[in-house]
């Protein structure tokens, strides 16, 4: 299976309560078909698994989060469906966004290629070894990272 493309998603928005997501995937004159994830547990459930079956064979799904407080943003792997269960998934992708004074960073992550840019004030793009935030045990941990590879760029 290639890669995902960010122009090929489309995005059903969720509806999250009770710890629970539930999505309309299809909705056509004759049915509906709709999914519903219980976060603790993995376990779905659907209207039509007949139909989502046929979606699934049809679609690839995967969890996109974004944070509108800190900026931070971050794409899962693939899901994979089992048996009533979603298999644990892995990130695809990451976004940090800090600040510092006059200086905007912006790490963009890529978990498949191992590999971090560091985006300096929207123009300087600079490489960086793999750089995910669950390396760092604080915000200001990883602010002084992104201030020394800016500093010996």
């Amino acid at each position: 299976m290639g890669k995902v493309q960010l122009h090929d998603i489309i995005s059903f928005p969720p509806e999250v309560k009770y710890n629970k997501v539930h999505l309309d995937l299809a909705i056509t004159y004759t049915a509906t078909t709709n999914l519903t994830i219980d976060l603790k547990t993995n376990k779905y459930s659907s209207n039509n698994m007949k139909g989502l079956q046929k979606y699934l064979k049809n679609n690839s799904m995967f969890i996109n989060s974004n944070c509108s407080h800190c900026n931070t943003a971050v794409i899962s792997d693939i899901l994979h469906f089992d048996y009533h269960y979603i298999k644990a998934v892995s990130l695809w992708w990451e976004r940090l966004v800090l600040n510092d004074r006059n200086k905007k960073y912006q790490i963009d992550t890529w978990f498949d290629d191992d590999s971090s840019v560091l985006l300096l004030n929207s123009s300087n793009v600079i490489q960086m070894p793999l750089t995910p935030k669950y390396k760092f045990a604080s915000k200001k941990e990883l602010l002084e990272k992104c201030q020394i590879y800016s500093t010996f760029q």
